[in-house]
């Protein structure tokens, strides 16, 4: 079971979930993350219509949407991926993304080349808003239309 920290009930805390840990972060790091995903996104075209997306970043520059509506999404460079990474540092069925009652969460398929989120490889994590995954050379950014107002 995951021990989340006790907080005041005027406190403003967020909490990500890192596999089995529970990792705080401040305020200032939420601000950053979603600074950091509005200046990539000040000279490409906004989302479509819809919820929850990955923007997909290639050679460090947005480069498309995807928009997160199947309940299961494969990731690899297989034909019959639903997000085709044609890499040879991606494996064919390098992991799926699923929707459970937590959110989105990502799981590596025992990949050769792992996952990175955020910059530590992990093999299964939720999703958290700006949280950036890697998976060979190229990039993606989970993003909600939904914007805390404290922005």
């Amino acid at each position: 079971m995951t021990n989340i920290p006790k907080m005041k009930s005027d406190e403003f805390r967020t909490i990500l979930l890192e596999g089995a840990d529970v990792k705080e972060i401040g305020l200032d790091e939420v601000k950053n993350r979603l600074k950091h995903i509005d200046k990539m996104l000040e000279s490409f075209v906004p989302p479509p219509e819809g919820e929850e997306f990955l923007l997909i970043i290639a050679k460090g520059k947005p480069n498309t949407w995807y928009h997160l509506e199947a309940d299961n999404i494969k990731v690899g460079r297989a034909e019959n991926s639903d997000i085709l990474i044609q890499s040879s540092k991606v494996s064919r069925n390098h992991c799926q993304i699923t929707r459970d009652n937590n959110g989105w969460v990502i799981v590596d398929n025992d990949s050769r080349n792992g996952v990175f989120i955020n910059g530590k490889k992990m093999k299964k994590r939720v999703l958290c808003e700006g949280d950036i995954i890697r998976i060979g050379t190229i990039e993606l950014i989970y993003i909600s239309n939904r914007k805390p107002e404290f922005l």
